[in-house]
């Protein structure tokens, strides 16, 4: 039977001197293009698969598909797997296989089409991670297809979205007073836009590249004519289409200090959207408490907007 070792050396480059042995279990560190792969072996191995990491996983700022927050790669799932105990090198074989064609996707089209329609579960993982806070907001919309103004009331510390006139606010929130004007632009079904990595820094540029060339032109005419009105704060939420009757809400409380217009776009923006129930809002100075459910809006931006 081959060691373990002779194994991995089938598949990715050894790091000199990068392996320990713990108590009940062993460590292994490997290269493999970019990426440092730190393998753990437990000592129920092949009864349990091994856990392989990437060390240098927040190096990269960035998301892949079907890692988790602290590097642990998804490669395999144990529902699927008919375990062979009596052969663990065979074993071993298949997971470093995995392995390398999951790492062989990210960086493909193939993987930022999984990134769409698997948005929330990694975007999650992200904004547990953030020091930025969010509040939740429960929708109440039934359509967004153009480029119009919601309210956004406050009730009891929770935040409700309706659209003006609505109905459904008298016995939702009949007693509440607090509410605010949001603004809510649709991106058209036909994008590739990844929603933004809440990890990063997220500026109107942010806001501003999802937009350019995502645009309907009837959505795009409305928005540029809200965009040459001055205004000292608003909250601009995006509708992203990410699959087939699914889509997300992004939101960002903007203020500019100068004064001047809110954006210069002289690109597209966009139009269809889905139905949904949850969302999060990025708002500065509040607490938040993040929700698993379908809906989420992301985003803050406290800079100058000019």
């Amino acid at each position: 039977m081959l060691e373990k070792k002779e194994i991995f050396q089938m598949y990715f480059d050894e790091i000199p001197s990068e392996s320990l042995e713990l108590e009940d279990k062993e460590c292994y560190f490997y290269q493999y293009k970019k990426f440092t792969l730190k393998i753990i072996i437990s000592n129920d191995f092949p009864h349990s698969l091994p856990e392989i990491y990437l060390s240098n996983y927040m190096d990269f700022n960035k998301w892949y598909s079907h890692v988790g927050s602290e590097g642990k790669l998804c490669y395999i799932s144990e529902d699927n797997l008919i375990w062979d105990f009596n052969n663990p090198s065979g074993l071993l074989k298949d997971c470093c296989e995995k392995v390398k064609e999951l790492l062989d996707s990210w960086d493909t089209p193939k993987m930022t089409e999984e990134l769409r329609k698997e948005f929330l579960s990694y975007w999650y993982i992200s904004c547990l991670k953030s020091k930025t806070k969010y509040i939740e907001i429960r929708s109440y919309l039934s359509r967004v297809s153009t480029f119009e103004k919601y309210e956004l009331v406050l009730s009891n510390q929770k935040f409700h979205l309706f659209n003006y006139g609505s109905q459904l606010k008298g016995s939702v929130v009949p007693h509440s007073k607090k509410s605010r004007d949001v603004y809510i632009l649709p991106l058209k079904d036909s994008n590739s836009v990844i929603p933004p990595n809440p990890l990063n820094e997220l500026t109107e540029a942010t806001f501003k590249k999802m937009i350019t060339g995502n645009l309907s032109s009837g959505v795009r005419r409305r928005f540029q004519k809200w965009c040459k009105m001055k205004r000292k704060s608003f909250i601009l939420i995006l509708s992203l289409p990410i699959s087939d009757n699914d889509y997300v809400l992004f939101g960002a409380h903007f203020e500019s200090r100068t004064f001047k217009y809110p954006f210069k776009i002289d690109n597209k923006v966009l139009q269809k959207n889905k139905d949904r129930k949850k969302l999060v809002l990025r708002l500065k100075n509040q607490k938040i408490g993040v929700s698993t459910l379908l809906q989420y809006i992301l985003q803050d931006s406290t800079r100058s907007i000019e």
